[in-house]
């Protein structure tokens, strides 16, 4: 069962604790925390993972 909206739109101090520690802007970690439970954005953001992934392989060849 989906997230209400409002419990999506503010990240938990955790998430935005630990993407500071990576090195992330915190506006990007509340873009990201915010699509928390969107199967949309988790189904683009796996498919942009990929085509890194796979520009990184070819880089290296």
């Amino acid at each position: 069962m989906p997230e209400p909206a409002s419990s999506r739109r503010k990240p938990p101090a955790a998430v935005l604790a630990a993407g500071s520690d990576r090195g992330l802007p915190h506006e990007l970690m509340q873009q990201i925390a915010a699509a928390r439970g969107d199967p949309d954005f988790m189904t683009s953001l796996g498919r942009g993972l990929v085509v890194l992934s796979v520009f990184a392989q070819h880089a290296r060849e």
